[in-house]
């Protein structure tokens, strides 16, 4: 939709010159004049500062994982002691004395007689209080449970992403989805691949439709640095031996893979006869490539965590 919008507007800005004699060089786009974007290739640094940061980042989530596990053991084990003693199972109240409205009592007992009988009270859960305290709490989950519709809506809107930062699956499919936009700058290169081979595309879009390639390229670097270092940190919390070496393997592969790519686009935008089919085939063959290895890196990491 910003492709076609800005093929538009060229147009549209074209037609005006003769109209009202505004000067075209400075109103349509100059990039031809510009400095040209150059494309940054994949670096080692990098890949380790990403890995230190996911490191850092998860080992984070999983503190708080812990804290949350802790705290959740301890309020089961009082709300389990509470209900225990609240039905007269532990506790001082156990006593087999405990004075229960048996029918020869119920006959014998005034209202005054009932306060006396309260004050003796063991709560016990078929006792005169235990009744009342069955009622109170009937009541509170009727009211509670009318409050927890409307702050469970509201717990969803604030706890979900907080929730899905804390218990993620740590996988390789979900770091991708959620922490890169590799796919969707994939879909943006061919987009302007697609624009380039749109005979329809103002010659001036065109110009301007190499340096956003350019840029493109570059977030495809950035993004697979950031898988690259993901797969590292992963591959240091194994003890595999095997594993690892053929981790090793697969992350050298995609830093290669990734760096022939980056010559390969580097090149063929530096041509001012753009081949701009030979250039769909490369990105075709390498986000092809990307997957495969990527899908084997999510093989040896689902039989290392299983």
């Amino acid at each position: 939709m910003m492709i076609k919008k800005t093929g538009i507007m060229a147009l549209l800005l074209s037609s005006m010159v003769p109209v009202f004699g505004i000067n075209n060089d400075v109103l349509l786009p100059r990039v031809a004049n510009e400095k040209k974007i150059e494309l940054v290739y994949p670096q080692h640094s990098v890949i380790a500062r990403h890995k230190e940061s996911i490191q850092t980042s998860l080992g984070r989530a999983q503190l708080v994982r812990y804290g949350i596990y802790g705290v959740s053991a301890i309020v089961a084990l009082a709300a389990s002691y509470n209900l225990l003693k609240w039905c007269g199972f532990v506790g001082e109240n156990t006593s087999s004395s405990a004075c229960t409205l048996t029918p020869a009592v119920m006959k014998t007992l005034t209202p005054e007689g009932l306060k006396d009988y309260d004050a003796k009270f063991y709560p016990s859960f078929f006792s005169w209080r235990g009744l009342h305290h069955l009622r109170s709490h009937i009541t509170n989950c009727v009211i509670g449970g009318f409050s927890g519709v409307v702050g469970t809506s509201l717990a969803q809107r604030v706890g979900e992403p907080v929730y899905a930062q804390v218990f993620n699956p740590g996988s390789i499919a979900w770091f991708v989805q959620e922490k890169t936009t590799l796919m969707p700058t994939f879909e943006e290169f061919k987009e302007y691949v697609d624009a380039l081979n749109n005979v329809q595309t103002p010659v001036i879009d065109k110009a301007m439709y190499r340096n956003l390639m350019m840029v493109s390229a570059n977030n495809l670097v950035a993004q697979l640095e950031r898988v690259m270092g993901f797969i590292a940190y992963k591959n240091g919390t194994w003890d595999d031996q095997k594993a690892i070496d053929e981790v090793n393997f697969l992350s050298d592969y995609i830093f290669d893979v990734t760096k022939v790519f980056c010559i390969k686009v580097d090149t063929a935008l530096q041509n001012d006869d753009l081949n701009v089919n030979q250039l769909a085939v490369t990105l075709s063959s390498f986000k092809s490539e990307i997957h495969r290895l990527m899908n084997s890196f999510s093989r040896i990491e689902t039989a290392q965590e299983l």
